[in-house]
């Protein structure tokens, strides 16, 4: 394999998800895709003259091409071998075009036996010696196949409708189709032990990836109906009212009269919420009162709900999350509120987050608390956005709605005492060989874990047998079938299988978020430098210079940064007066 040197400045380390691929083929570009870099353009999208060389940059490639020089991005072109003339003049082009920070990396793939390791080792400038240890594993697609019907066909329709990854629609399904069954139903693994279908699914992609609209229109039934039941809702909080009223009069006449008869205080009405989207407990826990078989946390965004656990304290919500997670009481003690009390709390969790915010989000404590460790994963390469025409029929979308609706049918057992109690599922014979042999297997893998691995490898148990639950379910539910019967072969071994993607997975994106981690200084020092050369000579306070970050930086972060950059002589500060008040600006030093 042969490359040139790179041709980038020194200083500042470079992350991966900076990069930007010029790739001359279809194939190279695909592989740098597989790599875990955005293979966003390719050299067919540059205006060729008539050697097929590129003559100019159009305008649409050239704004998304500003937009990422501003964001601090990085550019690689990527060629197959190194007599392609071309790849030259693009190199001139680029620099023309005010986009110096750039390399050029050639590679003959022909006798590659790991393209996606060589593409990605040559970009990052990995030696040969420590490949072994940054290789990423390869993407490999979820297994929509193995998804129950009503839930595969959305998933196969939608996915082409919206260009997006299916597992942006299958992981929310899945998570909702468990919270729906809810504290109704459970499997029995042994006398002891049981499991609800109860799921924490993040999907972890940059903006733009489409995560929001297939993360929407898996919502779209649920948002229906509870718009319903909230029209339903203001009707009978309304008579509640005039209840509570003429009950408050009729106490007063008693007082007066001992004759009047006064009867039992009217009863509040409470509405049971599928979803929720408030992350604090003391809003959570009347609302779990309201709601027996639970609910889910849906937001298009979990920023707000793993962010709110980085300073984890004896007063923090973790603890009363983690327990959410496996169907257990819930006291909260408030001011206020006073003392409240669910019996069988459970919360579902779906949603989407940026790499680098989950990154963050999962501090040590947290990790070690054991909130990594529930956390499902997946973080899907881009897909190419192209215009199509494929929509997801009616009649598919009429299938998901349906089934959120059959769903929330599903009642509990009375006990002999009239109390609701979950049905208990036990498995089939073959059911259970598939279960005793992955639990076997799955144990060895623990053995060799330590840490963080250990921790999630021992929640993967319980995982292959919510997943299976929920399968069971909803394949039966959706045939109209008797949905107390023991859990089948076909539906625990498409739960192992989703599982074992899952951990698959979970090693990938351990992998690649680990890759930036020792740079992220590096790179963060790289945009406050472009984000001053940019200012020219009138400079930019320090505000500014958070604020091009959305203020997600804190204080010490930055000031480390500046100071690095100073004291290498990159940049120089001075002081204005503004208003009475001080103010820090920042500029590039005066060329000599």
């Amino acid at each position: 394999m042969e490359r040139h040197a790179r041709q980038w400045p020194e200083g500042g380390a470079l992350v991966h998800d900076q990069i930007i691929i010029f790739a001359a083929s279809a194939p190279l570009r695909q592989t740098a895709t597989d790599a875990g870099f955005f293979a966003g353009i390719d050299l067919e999208s540059l205006a060729m003259d008539g050697r097929g060389d590129p003559s100019g940059i159009p305008g649409e490639v050239r704004t998304r091409l500003e937009a990422a020089r501003r964001a601090g991005k990085k550019f690689t072109v990527l060629a197959g071998h190194a007599n392609d003339p071309s790849v030259m003049r693009l190199a001139e082009l680029l620099k023309s075009n005010g986009l110096p920070d750039f390399q050029i990396v050639l590679l003959d793939l022909s006798r590659a036996t790991d393209p996606v390791t060589e593409v990605r080792c040559a970009i990052l400038g990995i030696k040969p010696e420590e490949r072994e240890e940054c290789a990423i594993p390869p993407w490999r697609p979820f297994p929509v196949a193995v998804l129950p019907n009503p839930m595969r066909r959305f998933v196969e329709e939608a996915s082409l409708a919206l260009r997006c990854d299916p597992v942006f629609l299958a992981f929310p399904m899945i998570t909702i189709c468990g919270s729906l069954i809810g504290t109704t139903r459970r499997i029995r693994l042994k006398r002891t032990w049981c499991e609800y279908p109860i799921l924490w699914t993040v999907v972890i992609a940059d903006s733009g990836s489409k995560k929001s609209p297939a993360f929407l229109l898996v919502k779209k039934p649920l948002e229906d109906i509870h718009k319903e039941r909230c029209q339903e809702f203001e009707a009978i909080r309304a008579e509640y009212e005039r209840a509570k009223e003429l009950y408050e009069k009729a106490k007063k006449r008693a007082i007066k009269d001992p004759t009047c008869l006064v009867g039992d205080p009217p009863k509040e009405p409470g509405l049971e919420r599928l979803f929720v989207q408030d992350v604090t407990i003391e809003a959570l826990t009347p609302i779990l009162q309201k709601s027996p078989r639970g609910t889910i946390l849906l937001r298009d965004e979990l920023d707000g709900w793993l962010s709110g656990f980085q300073r984890y304290s004896a007063s923090s919500d973790l603890p009363h999350w983690l327990s959410l997670y496996n169907a257990q009481s819930l006291t909260v003690d408030r001011k206020g509120t006073g003392h409240q009390y669910v019996a069988k709390a459970v919360v579902a969790v779906n949603g989407c987050i940026q790499p680098g915010v989950f990154k963050r989000a999962l501090t040590a404590d947290a990790t070690e608390a054991g909130l990594a460790a529930r956390l499902i994963c997946a973080m899907p390469p881009r897909v190419e956005i192209t215009w199509t025409e494929d929509e997801v029929a009616l009649e598919v979308e009429a299938i998901w709605g349906r089934l959120v609706q059959d769903l929330l049918e599903l009642d509990y057992k009375k006990n002999p005492d009239g109390i609701p109690e979950p049905q208990t599922l036990a498995m089939s014979p073959e059911a259970k060989g598939v279960w005793v042999d992955f639990y076997n297997r799955h144990g060895k893998r623990q053995n060799g874990a330590f840490g963080s691995r250990a921790a999630i490898l021992a929640k993967l148990e319980a995982v292959v047998a919510r997943v299976a639950l929920t399968f069971a379910i909803v394949e039966r539910v959706a045939s109209r079938m008797d949905d107390l019967a023991p859990v089948d072969q076909i539906s625990m071994e498409a739960a192992v299988e989703v599982v074992e993607w899952c951990l698959a997975e979970r090693d990938r994106i351990e992998t690649l978020l680990a890759d930036t981690t020792e740079s992220d200084k590096g790179s963060f020092a790289n945009k406050i430098l472009d984000v001053i050369t940019r200012a020219g000579a009138e400079g930019v306070s320090r505000t500014a210079i958070n604020n091009s970050f959305g203020r997600h930086k804190e204080a010490k972060e930055l000031g480390e940064a500046l100071g690095n950059l100073a004291a290498r002589g990159l940049i120089v500060r001075r002081t204005e007066q503004t208003q009475g008040r001080s103010k820090e600006v920042w500029t590039r030093p005066p060329a000599k």
